[in-house]
């Protein structure tokens, strides 16, 4: 049975903080993206590396992720509870599958229990995605973990 492992460590081992920048597609709307923005800023100052904020849509008019960051789609998607982290989950991959880096869990202000989170992503993968992803899960502007399903 396959299973999120906790890479944390690994990602705060191989950090930047603080190097890179944001990089804004072109037409990229501002006003509409205020999180990712932020969340790029937070992803810059914390782990480092170049963030693309990437348009809604493409040109066929198909939802896109919302940033390449290491050369990987990833998705930012607010929650606050876990049938909101499942749904967002279930989006998320459909959003990254084509270079799939993995998805940004936003919980705001809520207190996040770890094991119930790694559960809820464990079901949801279970169900089916075809290759590795990484989770990391936000709470109060901080990174509190991140984990990774590995097909």
């Amino acid at each position: 049975m396959k299973e999120c492992i906790d890479i944390t460590e690994h990602y705060l081992n191989i950090s930047t903080p603080g190097f890179g920048e944001i990089i804004k597609q072109e037409g990229y709307n501002d006003s509409l993206h205020s999180n990712e923005i932020s969340m790029a800023k937070l992803i810059i100052n914390t782990l480092g590396g170049d963030v693309v904020l990437l348009n809604e849509k493409n040109l066929d008019n198909v939802k896109t992720p919302d940033f390449l960051w290491h050369d990987k789609h990833w998705d930012l998607k607010d929650v606050s509870s876990l049938k909101a982290v499942d749904n967002a989950v279930r989006k998320g991959l459909r959003q990254i599958k084509d270079n799939p880096g993995g998805i940004i869990l936003d919980f705001g202000k809520k207190e996040i229990k770890l094991n119930e989170v790694k559960k809820c992503l464990e079901d949801r993968l279970r169900r089916g995605f075809p290759s590795s992803v990484d989770f990391i899960l936000i709470a109060r502007d901080t990174i509190i973990a991140v984990f990774r399903y590995k097909k």
